[in-house]
């Protein structure tokens, strides 16, 4: 039989993922953080209390991650089309 090798101790083994994967992670990881900070501002204004916390959540962080994985609309391509304020 033939012997397979194992992981030494204090290695880990990486999994290849495309980029769109470790950019969503971490557009989810933003959201998450953007989401936790409204939440403790909210708790900290008397806004939500810790006991209501999780109503509050879920919607918070759908809002927050729905809003920064939008398209944004395509930026002006020349001066003309820009809108200039005086």
């Amino acid at each position: 039989p033939k012997q397979v090798d194992t992981i030494p101790p204090g290695r880990f083994f990486l999994l290849p993922c495309s980029t769109r994967e470790k950019s969503m992670d971490q557009i989810q990881k933003q959201a998450l953080q953007v989401a936790k900070e409204i939440i403790v501002k909210f708790i900290e204004v008397g806004r939500i209390s810790p006991a209501n916390f999780s109503e509050h959540f879920e919607p918070i962080y759908d809002d927050v991650y729905r809003t920064v994985t939008k398209t944004s609309p395509t930026a002006p391509r020349d001066k003309d089309d820009a809108v200039e304020s005086e």
